[in-house]
């Protein structure tokens, strides 16, 4: 603990020194918010994931954060417990020398401050009823050329782990899998390899096509199913372009957009990567329209105009109502 405040009074004393107006800060970013307290300027939450609605788990937010968000990394309640204690700890030092009171341990998983962007819609974002106005929602904002050259004959597949879990050695077994389970079906493949595109790259053929690298935005708007890990920005872009998934959660908060994909029907969830499994669940997307359908009205609602320039004047009063 002596040295988190020591090196954490260091950054006060650095940033104090800017003399900054206001601070904006990632939501994960703990020291972001009471760096600002401490100055007494106002703090600005971005959220590039999902807000977590503090009010709405107040008393279950042991329940939620092991069942949705971090079941890679806490296996029990016994577990995140101290895990609460230990932040608890840090945030009673904190409100003894600085007089910070509007802290709480789950702002460890998903801060707030006095205005808070969060870059989805409040159709996307779940408990929305449980956010105030100080949230702002800006929807997001990707290429909007559109490349409309699918198959008629064939479907087509995506296949992404992002660009660090394909470094993982349980990757292999992933992509493996999925190559064999469409071997038999009329489909066709895109695989971001990543990493393992030296291990892969043998397998192209006619209706296989290996990739180091995907211009991501382009190929989801050429595709009718997306598999992936589920990590935010993958899933904002799919259903932005009315594409459904089939997620394979693997760490931190890709369990609960996994989930969530599974409540709004634009997909599907999976955590057994067995060729069976894979493919069952991928025939089963693309051989009912209806995911593709709610992912469409879904990513309509993202398509918000001007939504970053009104976050922005939001910012500009809230700093000229200060002064």
């Amino acid at each position: 603990f002596e040295d988190y405040v020591k090196y954490s009074d260091m950054l006060i004393d650095s940033v104090s020194k800017l003399n900054p107006d206001y601070i904006i800060f990632d939501s994960v970013q703990f020291f972001g918010k009471r760096i600002a307290r401490v100055l007494g300027i106002p703090a600005i939450c971005s959220s590039s994931a999902l807000a977590v609605p503090h009010r709405k788990y107040e008393n279950e937010e042991l329940k939620y954060l092991i069942k949705n968000v971090y079941l890679a990394q806490v296996e029990s309640v016994q577990e995140c417990e101290q895990l609460r204690k230990y932040v608890l700890k840090i945030l009673e030092i904190y409100k003894k020398k600085y007089n910070m009171y509007d802290f709480d341990y789950l702002d460890r998983y998903g801060m707030a401050g006095d205005l808070n962007i969060v870059y989805t819609s409040k159709e996307f974002q779940p408990y929305s009823e449980y956010l105030d106005d100080t949230y702002i929602f800006t929807g997001c904002k990707f290429s909007e050329k559109i490349y409309d050259i699918k198959s008629e004959n064939r479907k087509k597949i995506y296949i992404s782990l992002g660009s660090i879990l394909t470094r993982l050695q349980d990757s292999d077994a992933f992509f493996f899998n999925c190559l064999s389970a469409f071997e038999n079906e009329n489909v066709s493949l895109v695989i971001a390899a990543g990493s393992k595109y030296e291990l892969l790259k043998s397998y192209q053929s006619d209706y296989i096509r290996i990739e180091k690298f995907a211009e991501q935005e382009k190929e989801l708007q050429q595709v009718d199913l997306v598999i992936s890990h589920g990590g935010i920005n993958t899933i904002y872009e799919s259903v932005y372009y009315g594409v459904p998934l089939l997620i394979y959660p693997y760490t931190s908060d890709q369990f609960f957009n996994a989930n969530l994909i599974a409540q709004y029907k634009i997909g599907k969830r999976i955590d057994d990567i067995s060729v069976e499994s894979i493919r069952k669940s991928a025939m089963q997307i693309l051989n009912d329209t209806s995911f593709s359908e709610r992912s469409k009205r879904l990513g309509d609602t993202l398509k918000i105009q001007n939504g970053y320039a009104m976050a922005a004047e939001k910012i500009i009063k809230m700093i000229q109502d200060k002064k």
